[in-house]
């Protein structure tokens, strides 16, 4: 698996007013005080998590989403950095297993810079993989 998915949070934050005005359909919102999933507390902030890629573990596919992302989407990114809401893009991986053992994600310096004219911070995660992971992403 690789996946890219833009995490926006912050208080206060009103993602349902952000999402309406920048017509974003997020595949997960949250909002301040509202119980966390599986946790015994609430959230401190409210936000949301979109994914920018086609989910396809294909590291070029993916960077190309992602610059295109930040492209159509200057408008909503600049109104976050006015707003003081944190903005990060995450790039999800699996290892283990056979066909990713050991993986490296390779973003080149005119990446890290648009990233960072546009505010957002990078995260790389990596989560355990396993062979049926692998046999389902293959096919």
């Amino acid at each position: 698996m690789l996946a890219v998915v833009w995490r926006v949070s912050g208080e206060p934050f009103d993602v349902d007013s952000f999402v309406s005005e920048f017509g974003f359909t997020p595949d997960r919102v949250w909002r301040k005080g509202e119980a966390r999933r599986g946790k015994p507390d609430s959230h401190l902030e409210s936000g949301f998590n979109l994914s920018i890629d086609r989910d396809d573990d294909d590291l070029a596919h993916a960077q190309y989403d992602m610059r295109t992302f930040l492209r159509e989407r200057k408008d909503a990114l600049s109104a976050l950095r006015e707003r003081g809401i944190r903005s990060t893009i995450d790039i999800g991986i699996t290892v283990g297993g056979d066909r990713h053992y050991t993986r490296s994600v390779r973003l080149p310096p005119e990446d890290l810079a648009e990233l960072g004219r546009a505010g957002i911070e990078l995260m790389v995660s990596a989560y355990p993989g396993s062979e049926d992971d692998e046999l389902k992403a293959s096919g």
